[in-house]
């Protein structure tokens, strides 16, 4: 066995680091999700329905972008679909 600092071995210093590295991921995200919930919850959403093929990966350049075209509207920090039409089309899509 190979001695590392102070007489511990390789393996026991790599089990150290690594129940280190897990205990402080998920410490991290308890922190994340108790002062942020929102943005935690969207992060989240937004990648696992981008995983599935359903949201662009870019899901802001992709809302700037219909905003942009005339397809969404903004009414303060939420977008808005201008059209019902179009709005109900893609609700009705969806439900098959």
């Amino acid at each position: 066995m190979i001695s590392v600092l102070g007489g511990y071995d390789v393996a026991q210093v790599l089990d150290v680091l690594i129940d280190a590295l897990v205990v402080g991921l998920v410490v991290g995200l308890v922190f994340v999700f108790m002062q942020e919930p929102a943005w935690f919850g969207f992060v989240v959403t937004t990648r696992w329905l981008a995983l599935k093929g359903r949201l662009p990966w870019r899901t802001h350049r992709f809302l700037d972008d219909a905003h942009r075209l005339g397809l969404l509207r903004t009414a303060g920090a939420v977008y808005q679909f201008r059209h019902a039409e179009l709005q109900d089309h893609l609700a009705h899509t969806e439900q098959n």
